[in-house]
């Protein structure tokens, strides 16, 4: 594993170094570093202290980050630096929400391919609007669907409440209007999401404590569409827009998937 960070570390060095038409010797005296020791650095044969990666860094005008990514990383492609980027995700909200957004489902999807009881897993077409869910896993041979929602950042506040900290909500819908089927055969046009239509939500958390936890709970448990638009009969059918949340997470949210995973085995193997 060193010497592999230490090739991959000469590697990038050399890349940066030919990039900005330097050679080794033009190097060693900018650095006051030993033409030789660059040498052995960029083939992967010396291990190097931090005040020399310092010194080099400095002497090619790149953050030290740059000698650990790979060339064709997004950073050089878009010609940008890490502050750059992390300032533009910071002053734009819309953005950093829909990047927490994919990265909730990439941590979801990490989650399940890190554990041995899953034996697969299936992500559909975002713009696939018959198959509402963001993740299908195999669990004992049996198919689970999971939507993946996350916290409205500007909704977070302390609790009034006793043995709770923190409240917020989450967004609960599709991403646009779409005809749906309820169970009576009646077709609505509308942006809920549908009672039975995945199985377990997965609520990112990363907005209470700055990490990545997860809440999860049953569709079926999730709260009923209040939109006066339609009557009873419909709403009865289509989950709440937004839905509250607290930390530490309360029913019918727990922090185990395999414990609704389970439950939901019994139920299907029973039925």
């Amino acid at each position: 594993m060193q010497k592999d960070i230490l090739k991959q570390f000469g590697q990038r060095l050399k890349e940066i170094r030919t990039a900005k038409g330097l050679s080794q010797e033009q190097l060693s005296d900018l650095t006051d570093i030993d033409r030789s020791y660059i040498s052995d650095v960029e083939r992967g044969l010396r291990n190097i202290a931090i005040e020399n990666v310092t010194a080099l860094a400095e002497a090619l005008k790149v953050p030290v980050y740059q000698f650990f990514l790979n060339a064709d990383n997004l950073l050089e492609k878009w010609d940008i630096n890490l502050r750059q980027l992390e300032e533009l995700i910071l002053k734009n909200p819309s953005l950093r929400g829909f990047i927490i957004g994919y990265l909730a489902e990439a941590k979801v999807r990490e989650l399940f391919a890190n554990d041995r009881r899953i034996t697969s897993l299936k992500k559909f077409d975002d713009h696939d609007r018959t198959n509402k869910h963001d993740l299908v896993i195999t669990y004992k041979g049996k198919e689970y669907s999971f939507e993946i929602k996350s916290l409205q950042t500007a909704t977070v506040k302390p609790s009034k409440q006793d043995n709770i900290e923190l409240e917020a909500r989450f967004q609960c819908d599709a991403s646009d209007r779409r005809k749906i089927k309820l169970r009576s055969g009646k077709i609505v046009e509308t942006t809920c999401l549908k009672f039975g239509e995945f199985d377990i939500i997965a609520v990112n958390l990363y907005a209470f404590k700055n990490k990545w936890d997860f809440a999860f709970a049953f569709n079926k448990d999730l709260p009923s569409s209040e939109f006066k638009k339609y009557p009873p009969a419909i709403r009865k059918h289509l989950i709440k827009s937004i839905i509250p949340i607290s930390f530490p997470i309360q029913s019918p949210f727990v922090s185990d998937p395999f414990v609704l995973l389970d439950r939901l085995h019994k139920e299907r193997g029973n039925s």
